[in-house]
């Protein structure tokens, strides 16, 4: 039986039908081992994209948290308005810095003319040529050190902070202190300004002085520069109105800090704590940011509301010169002297031998604007010398309509918001909105001055009178 079975024919179409059936099948395997090599190409394809971003992920966040440090730092120069100058206009700690960038931010610091782009009309050959030529006509940098070439370049540590003593020496005439020498160990080939930026460093404390190495040639990120740029300007009271100085002390810092560019020291804390006189809240525009806006007027702004208040609260009928009053009047308000009140006052000062004695001190950087207003705050200190009336002593208290100003005492010291604006053809500049000064107050009652309704006599005693 066996024999029978191995001599068997097998018919032709048969044997076709096995022969395709075989085919199909290692078809069918081909392409189960073609899937199998795609699919493993992809998850292999995607788990090397993923290692690659996962790796760039773990080094993004691992540079967040380094610099995270920094960012106290961050919003202080959001607050100078120094963050506009990096090319993206943030402050963010984990980026790096260029040298265009550097210099913009330490040219804007001593000497604020705004953006070079926009205060010069004139085309540049290469971007930051401007600002570049600018630091090298006030002898902060060379044009060897930053160039055409190399503007875009990062920034290193050691010649940021050479830079910026550089700008001390050239524009405030500062010397440094190179008492101190540096001990730290890998400083041996640098040059020797950039040695005696590191000197100062050490004289004023902004650096432990020690054997280690500070890496002077490291690149600079946002977050380094902005730390060491806020201490540059509190350690040397920079961007500050001339004769300003910076609050260090702790418990003169008001609770509300954070509202403010920075805190004076000859500001009292009750004075930053006080609240806002809001005329619209949904205008409301907080001292922080009209600071950015008006930067470089801030100076002028404070010096004209002084001139104008002191002109008004330093008064003898007896030696007062009208020309010079109107003049100062003139100078230093939105629309210059009104002939009419200025007269009614001169002569209501001499009818009542009024005489007064006082002191208007900005108090910076108390500057806002309510909603209508832009308003600095002012405090005014006073003493009637002398006056035959308590009625309408300061100028323009006649200006209330059916109501005067009684004063019932002779020593005065108060806060005001004083009105001030811009005229339309000096939109760099801002002047005092002349109003009367009990108008302007910032609490509800200012002690011993009150507002008195006119009393009206009588049509019968007039009447009498005339009898």
């Amino acid at each position: 039986m066996e024999e029978n079975k191995e001599n068997v024919i097998v018919p032709s179409y048969m044997k076709t039908q096995k022969k395709d059936s075989q085919k199909g099948t290692n078809q069918t395997k081909h392409k189960k081992k073609k899937l199998r090599l795609t699919k493993r190409f992809y998850i292999i394809f995607f788990a090397v994209i993923l290692s690659i971003a996962l790796i760039f992920g773990i080094v993004f966040f691992a540079r967040v948290i380094k610099y995270s440090k920094y960012d106290q730092y961050s919003k202080r120069m959001d607050n100078y308005g120094l963050s506009e100058f990096f090319n993206n206009g943030k402050s963010t700690s984990f980026q790096k810095v260029t040298k265009l960038e550097a210099i913009k931010i330490i040219s804007t610091i001593f000497s604020d003319v705004g953006k070079m782009e926009d205060y010069f009309n004139i085309e540049e050959k290469y971007e930051g040529e401007l600002w570049i030529n600018r630091v090298v006509e006030l002898g902060i940098i060379t044009h060897d050190q930053i160039n055409e070439k190399n503007y875009n370049d990062t920034i290193t540590y050691i010649e940021y902070i050479t830079y910026f003593q550089n700008a001390r020496k050239a524009i405030t005439n500062a010397s440094l202190d190179t008492s101190v020498y540096p001990n730290f160990s890998d400083i041996d080939n640098i040059e020797p300004e950039q040695l005696y930026a590191l000197s100062e460093m050490v004289s004023q404390k902004l650096l432990e002085n020690s054997d280690i190495k500070i890496k002077p040639n490291r690149v600079l990120y946002k977050g380094e520069l902005n730390k060491i740029t806020i201490e540059f300007l509190d350690t040397y009271n920079l961007m500050l109105p001339e004769g300003k100085k910076y609050n260090v002390n702790e418990e003169k810092t008001p609770d509300n800090a954070d509202e403010y560019t920075y805190i004076l020291f000859d500001v009292d804390k009750e004075t930053y704590e006080k609240s806002f006189i809001v005329k619209n809240e949904k205008k409301f525009i907080s001292p922080t940011q009209v600071y950015q806006e008006k930067r470089n007027s801030i100076e002028q702004i404070a010096l004209t509301t002084e001139q104008y208040f002191n002109n008004v609260l330093n008064i003898d009928y007896e030696t007062i010169n009208v020309d010079e009053f109107k003049n100062v009047i003139n100078d230093t308000t939105l629309f210059g002297a009104d002939e009419k009140i200025v007269n009614k006052y001169i002569d209501y000062i001499k009818q009542n031998k009024i005489k007064i004695q006082g002191q208007a001190k900005a108090q910076l950087p108390i500057l806002y604007y309510d909603g209508v207003n832009y308003r600095l705050r002012m405090k005014l200190s006073f003493e009637i010398l002398s006056s035959d009336t308590n009625k309408n002593i300061l100028y323009y208290d006649f200006e209330q309509e059916n109501n005067e100003i009684v004063y019932d005492s002779k020593k005065y010291e108060f806060l005001i918001d004083a009105i001030i604006d811009t005229p339309s053809s000096k939109r760099n500049l801002m002047y005092v909105w002349e109003d009367s000064i009990y108008n302007q107050r910032t609490d509800e009652k200012i002690e011993n001055i009150t507002l008195s309704e006119i009393q009206q006599e009588d049509e019968e005693d007039i009447v009498r009178e005339v009898e």
